[in-house]
């Protein structure tokens, strides 16, 4: 799920939120989603951490892909 707050704040907007308030919420959505999101990068530390005895799972298709401009 590639998204911005742009993107993210038109539909709002398309869906008769005004404006400001469709941006607040575009960015409080976005923030969310970006600050709990796993990137590749990350997945070898979180196995790492795994408790105990448990195995890392293997994740085999992202939910979510967080995309840099």
């Amino acid at each position: 799920m590639a998204t911005d707050r742009l993107s993210l704040a038109n539909a709002l907007e398309a869906a008769n939120i005004d404006r400001p308030a469709g941006e607040r919420i575009a960015t409080e959505i976005y923030d969310a989603i970006h600050n709990n999101v796993a990137t590749k990068s990350d997945l070898p530390q979180a196995g790492a951490r795994g408790r105990g005895s448990e195995a890392p799972r293997r994740i085999t298709k992202p939910k979510f892909l967080l995309v840099s401009r």
